[in-house]
């Protein structure tokens, strides 16, 4: 299961301006190598982390897949789980964006988490399961 998403500055800002479309836009999951240092403070845009996304990965799209089927809540933001068969990568950090503008910001970050604290995950052809905690992607409280 998904540790709590860390949230950016940034999506706190568009959450206030009434700029995230949760359930109509596309939003994807990166997965960042360990070069990455998240700065929720400094990082806003897919742009500004884009170059510590995993290469030479079997299983995993470009860019990252897609979260599905996302429904919005007064107590949060939620998706599917992200099922990505046969895998085989190393990764430290999943980053969540969205794959679209939102008031003039091209791909703003949403949120990361690392799925094991401190290290690396390594996948060898083998089923992977993203799974959100039942308070949702982003708990709104």
């Amino acid at each position: 299961m998904a540790d709590v998403v860390q949230k950016y500055d940034a999506f706190w800002l568009h959450m206030a301006a009434g700029k995230l479309i949760w359930d109509n836009e596309i939003y994807r999951a990166a997965f960042l190598a360990d070069t990455y240092t998240p700065n929720v403070s400094l990082d806003s845009t897919w742009s500004d982390i884009s170059t510590h996304q995993i290469t030479g990965a079997t299983g995993y799209p470009v860019g990252g897949p897609a979260l599905t089927n996302k429904v919005i809540s007064a107590t949060m933001l939620d998706a599917d789980n992200i099922l990505l068969p046969l895998l085989t990568a190393t990764f430290r950090y999943i980053v969540l964006y969205q794959d679209g503008t939102v008031g003039g910001v091209v791909q703003p970050l949403l949120g990361y988490y690392e799925p094991v604290s401190g290290s690396n995950v390594t996948i060898q052809s083998s089923d992977y399961l993203i799974e959100w905690p039942t308070s949702g992607v982003f708990p709104l409280s």
